[in-house]
């Protein structure tokens, strides 16, 4: 789950000026809280992990930030939840974290 916040923490970081405001966005089961473009629309619950998707800008809705979650608790758990079968390797860093990339 953090891995998850992380990148979408890291897309929303990166992103371009939202435009008219920011929103706080909160699931029902108050897991998470995360800030996105007040403008962008929001898609819940679609299944394999995925918590929720931000579609936008207005008008062409070109980019996306989506948060999923998986119930692995170990680096290698989560590869196993992957259904992609050409997944790469899960490759420990020098500061602990895992780097994670696809084949």
């Amino acid at each position: 789950m953090r891995l998850a916040l992380a990148v979408a923490l890291l897309l929303t970081a990166c992103s371009k000026d939202p435009g008219p405001g920011k929103a706080v966005y909160s699931p029902k089961d108050g897991a998470f809280t995360l800030t996105a473009p007040a403008d962008w629309r929001v898609a819940e619950d679609q299944g394999e992990g995925q918590r929720v998707s931000f579609f936008g800008p207005p008008g062409s809705f070109s980019e996306s930030i989506g948060v999923y979650r998986y119930e692995a608790t170990t680096p290698e758990a989560y590869r196993a939840a992957r259904s992609g079968a050409a997944a790469g390797p899960l490759v420990p860093r020098a500061d602990g974290r895992v780097e994670f990339s696809a084949a």
